[in-house]
This record gives C-alpha cells, sequence and structure tokens, in this order.
C-alpha cells in the first residue's frame, strides 16, 4: 500500500493522472528517484508491489500492458547473512531447558518430543 502511494502520489507531481499514461519510462524513471531515498531492499519491495498491482489491473483489463514489467529493479547482493551464532556455553543452557522426560505422574516415561526438539536443536547447533 505504501509503494503504491508513493508511486501514485509521484505521477501526481508529474501531471501522470492516468494509468493508461504510465510508460515503462516513468515506472524506471519513480524507481530512480527512490534509490536516492530508500535502501536497495526497499526499492526492490516498492517495484515488485508495482509490478502486482499493474498485473492485476491488467488481468481486471482495467489497463492493455504492465509498463513495470521491463522495469529492473537495482542489484542487491547479500554476501554475510545476519543470524546471529548461538556461543556453546548458550547452546548447552537452550539444550538443558528442554524436558527429556515426563512430569513427576509419569516419570519413568521419556518426553518424546522432548528427545525430539533436543535432537534437531543439538543437530542445528
Amino acid at each position: 500500500m505504501n509503494a503504491t502511494r508513493r508511486f501514485a502520489a509521484w505521477c501526481a507531481q508529474r501531471n501522470l493522472d492516468e494509468l493508461s499514461g504510465v510508460q515503462p519510462f516513468h515506472v524506471a524513471a519513480f524507481i530512480k528517484d527512490l534509490q536516492a531515498e530508500v535502501s536497495p531492499p526497499t526499492v526492490k519491495q516498492h517495484l515488485a508491489a508495482l509490478r502486482m498491482l499493474l498485473d492485476w489491473l491488467v488481468t481486471g483489463h482495467v489497463i492493455d500492458v504492465n509498463p513495470a514489467h521491463a522495469v529492473r529493479g537495482p542489484k542487491y547482493v547479500v554476501k554475510k547473512g545476519k543470524t546471529p551464532v548461538l556461543a556453546a556455553d548458550e547452546a548447552r543452557t537452550l539444550l538443558d531447558s528442554i524436558p527429556i522426560v515426563k512430569a513427576a505422574a509419569e516419570a519413568d516415561r521419556p518426553d518424546l518430543v522432548g528427545l525430539r526438539d533436543r535432537a534437531l536443536i543439538g543437530l542445528m547447533a
């Protein structure tokens, strides 16, 4: 919704009052202007939202072609993930917090869900 509102405001500033008047050039210019304001992932998200909206309008026979279809977004490659890695002592604390036996009433029976969870988390850690 924010992407389409931003694009509509951009079009209004340039006197593009009808969707049928929007050309790939206009979408590309909008994307170029947007790159000066926000990060590349946000630009890609806005372009994807515009493509989806315009595809929907093409499907509903509101416009003939999708002007955003041929527009390319900025290249953005993530080389290093942001997912934190657990230290050995943190992993041990997490594993120890998962119960492996049932409550006091059934103390002699193993907790299969706990054992499964421990095995999976231990494997991932």
